[in-house]
């Protein structure tokens, strides 16, 4: 039921056969019994390299707006490969996987998907590329994503993904909208995307945002914040913070704030010790602001 790789992925991150027995719902004798019957020494025996912290991964990217002339697929699938050769299982994005169907003037002159067919079946077929190849890929929506719920019957995308990919997690209940997911190692994230504010100072931003959230609970490991397409990083409060860059070229919104996005997703490296505290934390960058286009499109 059990095979070695899985125990010793276990022992690394608990360190005790009492809270790998726990974890497994088991009493201490049946998981000796199981680590031994798998073929594993005493974990006195075993080389110190096999208890070094396991190392952890997981993939972070943000507004993709899907369905814009200024979007940018191929830079995106280009990152996605990246992720799925790092064997990654784990992947967050904090909003607006669409363009939507925003209602200000001129808005259709900058998109290529006028309905919520067209927006879905574009999507659906991107997320066919690499979402059975996850087992997580956690979502909100974004003000763009929102659009399709205020101006258009109320169609979701991102419960209407979840219902179509396993891997794809979603909780459309107001009350559990600031509680925080569970990533590998088991370390707490938030992910946020917001309105307006990208005009502030970008780790001012995230660090009003955690306070906020920090009302509400205590127990946050990660800030993952999308919107701005920009990137930054910041350790505040005994937090992680990212603000995630984009899958877009520049836009007016961004242009009319004299702001130039920053075409990239993130890989989160860390490490848990043995308080479950995230340790050694890197930030991979996959940056592709080489392969778009800086040119805008005309206004309606």
């Amino acid at each position: 039921m059990y095979t070695a790789e899985t125990l010793l992925r276990l022992y690394k991150q608990l360190k005790t056969f009492d809270k790998c027995a726990i974890h497994l719902g088991m009493n201490r004798k049946t998981f000796a019994r199981i680590w031994y019957d798998s073929g594993l020494p005493s974990p006195k025996n075993l080389p110190k390299n096999d208890i070094e912290p396991e190392i952890y991964k997981v993939a972070a990217c943000s507004d993709m707006h899907f369905g814009s002339k200024q979007q940018a697929l191929t830079p995106f699938l280009s990152y996605i490969q990246e992720v799925l050769a790092q064997d990654i299982r784990t992947m967050v994005i904090p909003g607006d996987i669409c363009e939507g169907l925003m209602p200000r003037q001129g808005h259709e002159q900058l998109r290529f998907l006028h309905s919520i067919d067209e927006i879905y079946n574009y999507i659906y077929n991107i997320f066919s590329e690499f979402a059975d190849q996850l087992e997580n890929i956690y979502l909100i929506q974004g003000n763009h994503d929102e659009s399709l719920n205020r101006r258009a019957h109320g169609f979701n995308l991102c419960a209407n993904l979840a219902r179509d990919f396993a891997s794809v997690q979603y909780d459309d209940d107001p009350a559990k909208i600031i509680d925080p997911v569970t990533l590998d190692g088991g370390i707490k994230a938030i992910l946020y995307h917001g309105r307006g504010g990208c005009s502030k100072n970008l780790v001012s931003r995230s660090r009003n945002k955690l306070i906020d959230y920090m009302n509400y609970t205590k127990d946050i490991d990660l800030l993952f914040l999308g919107h701005c397409h920009r990137f930054s990083s910041d350790y505040w409060l005994g937090t992680h913070c990212f603000s995630l860059g984009c899958f877009q070229s520049t836009t007016h919104f961004l242009a009319d704030m004299g702001k130039i996005p920053q075409v990239r997703g993130e890989i989160i490296q860390y490490q848990i010790d043995t308080h479950g505290t995230m340790q050694k934390v890197i930030d991979i960058p996959y940056c592709y602001d080489d392969q778009v286009t800086s040119s805008l499109p005309l206004k309606g």
